[in-house]
């Protein structure tokens, strides 16, 4: 019969009876299950087997691929595809670079540097001119965005329509975030982040601005811009190590951003903004010819609580999209990106206002 023909090809292709379990599989071992690999960006990644999850277990980040290259020639290529995905720079990649990026994503406070040095050199060119502080922080904020791409604001604008859902299901607020019209909630919390970063960065002219020789030379922003691009791309590995992959292009960047790789990226991190401060005291010192108003530890001690901050808002970033969407993708990161913004600038202006107002 039909059924017995079958139940004999079961027997030739497993090696086992359909009704009795392998001797190499005890009745009591948990069932595994294989974990498909997933192509995103051309790369795949290496399935593994593990034990089914029971119960409410949190998902694990599965299917990793080597979590972390930092070979030569996986660092060059790491970097040469986030310039090329995430700034205007184009860059020609293959299939290596784009796995490259996958498994060194704790590079990405490098390209919050580049992007930085961007938006500093363009406050500095418009603050020398003697333009008015009102004008600077709105390029300090257009130049980073138009270097970007508008990437990171357009994730702001999805995450704010996926978490202003009236209704607690989970499949709603996907639903919301990927669609690709924006919404009452994104428009809402874009202008939000939006706003109160500008007045911030106006308020950094207000305490730093300082006369340098013959001109007005607002030193506040263009500091400030070269720090915060480099903590908010921290803000992001952060947000990726503790974060849930899904399925979009930055699954494989959340999947394989683990501890390690958050260390790494914590010392680079640290490293980058060292020499920022002293990019900055030095500016300070300069811009009022020796007679340093601020003291140097003053600079010190934003940047540090600038770095605490940058990582808490990561890993609050990762628990509420873990909680609401069920993981963290790039609409998600790049929220990340513009609210650690907001949130250092707001941070670190309150510091200074105690510190110089005791």
């Amino acid at each position: 019969s039909e059924d017995a023909a079958l139940y004999e090809k079961i027997i030739a292709l497993t090696g086992t009876s359909a009704e009795e379990p392998s001797q190499d599989t005890p009745s009591d071992v948990p069932a595994q299950e294989t974990v498909p690999a997933v192509q995103t960006t051309g790369a795949l990644t290496e399935t593994e087997t593990r034990p089914a999850p029971a119960g409410n277990m949190e998902p694990v980040k599965e299917g990793r691929m080597r979590n972390i290259n930092i070979s030569p020639s996986g660092i060059i290529g790491a970097l040469k595809c986030m310039l090329s995905f995430f700034t205007i720079i184009r860059i020609n990649v293959d299939e290596k670079d784009m796995e490259a990026m996958d498994q060194n994503f704790w590079l990405a406070p490098v390209i919050g540097l580049v992007t930085g040095i961007v938006g500093f050199i363009a406050c500095l060119i418009f603050a020398l001119a003697g333009l008015s502080n009102i004008l600077v922080p709105i390029v300090a904020i257009a130049s980073v965005y138009i270097f970007s791409k508008f990437l990171h604001f357009d994730g702001l604008a999805d995450f704010g329509d996926g978490m202003i859902v009236s209704s607690g299901n989970k499949e709603d607020h996907v639903r919301a975030l990927k669609d690709s019209r924006v919404g009452a909630g994104g428009l809402g919390v874009a202008l939000t982040v939006v706003l109160l970063t500008l007045l911030s960065y106006m308020e950094f002219d207000a305490i730093f601005g300082m006369p340098i020789h013959n001109w007005t030379f607002m030193i506040g922003v263009p500091m400030a811009v070269l720090s915060i691009e480099v903590l908010v791309k921290y803000s992001q590995v952060v947000a990726a190590t503790f974060g849930n992959p899904g399925n979009g292009m930055a699954s494989n960047q959340v999947r394989n951003t683990d501890m390690n790789s958050l260390i790494l990226s914590s010392v680079l991190t640290l490293i980058l903004l060292a020499i920022t401060t002293v990019i900055g005291w030095a500016m300070i010192r300069y811009s009022s010819l020796g007679a340093v108003p601020i003291p140097g530890w003053h600079i010190g001690l934003m940047f540090v609580m600038g770095f605490v901050m940058a990582a808490v808002v990561g890993v609050l970033m990762a628990h509420i999209s873990n909680k609401n969407f069920g993981f963290v993708n790039g609409d998600v990161l790049g929220a990340t990106n513009e609210i650690s913004r907001c949130a250092i600038l707001l941070v670190t202006l309150l510091i200074e206002g105690f510190i110089m107002t005791w």
